[in-house]
């Protein structure tokens, strides 16, 4: 299913469910800038929640969010294997049921990624370079 956005998981995971998702985190305690991160990772779970219609999955997709950033930090996720292991991480909150609705979260929920997984420089700089 491709969720179009916070509002329509938390509508859709409260007609599945009963429960209501769309309080947001309180994030105290911690310094500003890093507040706005934790918001976004609980979104995009909600998101992937709502694809998944509230189900754990035997085997899901997982997005491909593509940032326009270039260098080591654009990618995020490894996938290895070995004739007797095999690892990745990528967590399965992030899991989708098919891989349309994966492509389709990749493509619609990349700002959210983004402020979870890469940092915007304009945060770092101090007065005297600003």
């Amino acid at each position: 299913m491709n969720i179009t956005s916070f509002k329509h998981a938390c509508t859709l995971l409260k007609k599945l469910t009963g429960k209501d998702y769309s309080n947001l985190p309180v994030v105290v305690g911690i310094v500003e800038h890093l507040q706005e991160p934790i918001v976004s990772q609980y979104k995009i779970w909600v998101i992937a929640e709502a694809a998944r219609e509230g189900k754990k999955l035997t085997r899901g997709y997982y997005p491909y969010f593509w940032l326009d950033r270039p260098g080591s930090g654009s990618g995020f996720s490894c996938c290895d294997c070995c004739c007797d292991y095999d690892h990745s991480y990528v967590g399965a909150r992030l899991e989708f049921p098919d891989y349309d609705s994966a492509i389709y979260a990749g493509k619609k929920h990349t700002a959210l990624y983004k402020s979870v997984m890469s940092i915007n420089e304009n945060e770092y700089l101090t007065p005297e370079t600003k």
